[in-house]
């Protein structure tokens, strides 16, 4: 037998913010969001979980800044969530999108949708999005990207045309 190191030997590796040691698996993996988007997302990478709501309240806080607005939402979501269910790794995510430093809010009906479209055409709009994971009510960890986009000048016809076949509202 050889005298290499000892099996078992327990390293804490940062990855991304989450320490390696503190994701043991074979986990239940537990999405903590209503999103059918967040679901289709895991379902599309063949990750095996279960998903629940958490109650969690999206209010903008005072003078809150929309990364920490995302980053704030999605450990609040991933907390809610193993508070819920202690029985695995909780995964809690948010977006928050901003035109000039300035949150844009889901729209909430084809009016508003248009309106913000409106608004975007020829602007550059940020992207915030963040994850969260929490295991047995504490916070493992959390990441956020994010993602400029440049919208073209878009007329009112296009604007129609595109909320006609992908409604945007949530």
């Amino acid at each position: 037998y050889s005298d290499g190191p000892a099996p078992c030997q327990k390293k804490s590796i940062q990855y991304r913010g989450f320490r390696k040691e503190s994701l043991h698996m074979p986990a239940t993996l537990i999405l903590a969001s209503s999103s059918p988007y967040r679901r289709e997302l895991l379902e599309r990478l063949g990750v095996p979980f279960s998903q629940l709501a958490p109650e969690v309240d999206e209010s903008l806080l005072g003078e809150e800044q929309p990364r920490q607005r995302a980053e704030r939402l999605a450990a609040e979501k991933a907390l809610a969530g193993a508070r819920l269910r202690r029985d695995g790794l909780v995964l809690g995510s948010d977006q928050v999108a901003a035109c000039a430093g300035e949150i844009r809010r889901k729209p909430g009906s084809l009016a508003a949708a248009r309106k913000q479209l409106a608004a975007s055409s020829g602007r550059t709009l940020s992207f915030y999005t963040a994850v969260a994971l929490a295991r047995d009510g504490v916070l493992l960890g959390e990441h956020c990207v994010t993602v400029t986009v440049r919208f073209r000048s878009l007329t009112l016809e296009e604007i129609d045309g595109y909320l006609a076949l992908e409604p945007a509202l949530d």
